[in-house]
């Protein structure tokens, strides 16, 4: 009987001692699912002003150039007022049209560096990316972007507890389709990677995204599956 209760409590602090390094294992992870999909949004919405600001900027300029032309701006850019996500950006655009061939096609080069201020998320950044926007002509009903996008930077992250990253973002961005009326996303796709440090260690991860209509689109990364809102930076 003695010797049954020295095995019970032997086992029973075994139990303890792997639960408690389980847990320090779970909290040492380097950069968690949930953590880097928090970034990854962020990077690409509009109210974080996310590379989708850029596309659909993309999309907008188009119609005001009709002839092979550049046009250089640079600007600073705020969130509005009362916006639950701030920002604040020193931004470069260089776009106009040139020609493929016989087609012409829309592009626009872009930096951008500065920050952002979500609930679960600030980050301090600078981005630069090219996007070409071609279907330009009266044949076509919806414009086909093509391009390329990053953003590096360093990032704090609250989810479970608060963690710190410094991280480069690359988005590659295959035949993402526009209305031309109403210049919403329809759909295509990109892939993503997220490399990056944290507490001297480093990480790096692949994914991919799918667009979808009404500001939506899937993101997949280490096997799970996100829906995010591109417009308001929300993940379910």
């Amino acid at each position: 009987m003695k010797n049954y209760r020295l095995l019970l409590i032997a086992g029973l602090l075994f139990g303890i001692l792997f639960t408690s390094c389980e847990k320090d294992d779970d909290n040492n992870t380097i950069i968690s699912d949930d953590e880097a999909a928090e970034i990854i949004t962020n990077s690409l919405s509009t109210s974080s002003y996310g590379f989708i600001t850029q596309v659909e900027d993309a999309a907008k300029l188009v119609d005001s150039i009709y002839i092979v032309y550049t046009v250089d701006s640079t600007f600073t850019i705020i969130s509005p007022p009362d916006s639950w996500i701030t920002y604040e950006y020193a931004v470069s655009y260089s776009y106009g049209i040139q020609m493929n061939g016989i087609e012409p096609e829309f592009f626009l080069n872009f930096t951008t560096n500065g920050e952002y201020t979500a609930q679960r998320i600030t980050s301090s950044n600078q981005s630069q990316g090219e996007l070409i926007v071609s279907n330009l002509t009266a044949g076509y009903n919806n414009y086909l972007l093509n391009g390329s996008c990053s953003r590096t930077g360093s990032q704090t992250v609250t989810i479970e507890i608060k963690r710190e990253f410094s991280s480069t973002i690359n988005f590659n961005m295959a035949d993402i389709s526009i209305d031309k009326t109403t210049l919403e996303i329809l759909g295509g796709s990109a892939e993503v990677s997220i490399i990056g440090t944290s507490n001297s260690a480093s990480y790096d991860m692949q994914g991919s995204i799918v667009f979808h209509g009404d500001k939506a689109a899937t993101l997949t990364i280490n096997g799970v599956v996100y829906e995010i809102d591109l417009e308001n930076a929300e993940i379910s």
